[in-house]
């Protein structure tokens, strides 16, 4: 295993030479040509490197099997609603929604008043709006389904996994800022922080952008605009090793610690549990095989899309 590393190490270290020298190279690089070695490359940089563990305030509220064997799936809607209410109880700072609501529920109606209701009373909640191709060709906005949904919500922020995929179906890379959608004096997309035209000409967040300033109480406008980086170019994912790590491509094991949504509905909560909720970050999303959004990651064949937010 030692030599196999040192290989691969050796590999790497004469790839970079060849990026940093050969300015025929980096132009192949930069233009597609070996970007699938570089992918490669970069994989393996992260999988023999990484040696961070997941942010301990980062948690995810988890749509797993325990849940939809308890409350079904899709999830209806009361049930979001009562999972934020009984995080705002327990002291949350920020709710991520990698969740789309852009349809009323037609079920039962009154299951969007109660969600409404509960987005309103906790005031931490990001939701989402996204971009998608018509019938026609076209590409065209879908909002949440309520402008009292939009005004309820903190931000409203996009999930953005499709933006920076790879041609290996791979997302290496994440980007904040959406530039060709960007804040006007459309309600239905403010959120309550951008309302009044506070934002305008900025672009829309991603979901992991506009929970993060949420979080550290800054509005997004600002943090843009004081940004260090190009937030609206790619950079690459802050990946962290699993909790359960092996040490091989096939660790069974996720990133963020889950919490079962039917566990925070009913409160059946272990006091470790508590401890990460208080104050935390939830991103709420689905994980349990074949409910999710799932692309691979360098330490896993399927990772579910909720992670990739939290890690960004």
């Amino acid at each position: 295993m030692k030599k196999t590393n040192k290989l691969i190490l050796a590999f790497e270290i004469f790839l970079l030479f060849i990026m940093l020298v050969s300015s025929p190279m980096s132009f192949m690089f930069s233009n597609g040509i070996f970007s699938g070695l570089e992918n490669k490359w970069s994989d393996k940089m992260f999988f023999f490197h990484v040696e961070k563990l997941a942010d301990k305030r980062i948690f995810i509220a988890a749509i797993d099997e325990k849940t939809t064997k308890a409350l079904g799936y899709p999830l209806k809607r009361r049930y979001y609603a009562s999972m934020i209410d009984s995080l705002g109880k327990l002291g949350v700072k920020v709710i991520g929604m990698d969740i789309m609501f852009f349809e009323p529920y037609r079920d039962n109606p009154l299951d969007d008043r109660r969600l409404i209701a509960a987005v309103k009373k906790n005031k931490n909640v990001i939701n989402l709006f996204a971009v998608a191709k018509g019938v026609t060709g076209d590409y065209e906005v879908l909002p949440p389904f309520s402008e009292k949904l939009s005004r309820a919500s903190r931000y409203i922020g996009y999930p953005n996994v499709d933006l920076a995929m790879d041609g290996d179906g791979h997302v290496r890379r994440y980007k904040s800022f959406r530039e060709d959608q960007v804040y006007t004096d459309d309600p239905i997309l403010q959120g309550r922080e951008c309302s009044g035209g506070k934002c305008n000409g900025i672009p829309m967040p991603s979901l992991a952008a506009a929970t993060y300033v949420s979080y550290k109480d800054v509005n997004v406008s600002k943090f843009y605009v004081e940004s260090e980086i190009e937030l609206s170019e790619p950079q690459y994912l802050n990946f962290r090793k699993p909790i359960r790590w092996r040490g091989d491509e096939e660790t069974d094991g996720h990133i963020y610690t889950y919490i079962s949504i039917v566990d925070i509905i009913r409160n059946k909560l272990t006091k470790e549990e508590r401890k990460i909720i208080k104050d935390g970050i939830a991103l709420v999303g689905s994980t349990t095989l074949g409910a999710f959004d799932h692309v691979p990651s360098p330490f896993a064949k399927q990772m579910p899309g909720v992670e990739y937010h939290a890690t960004a």
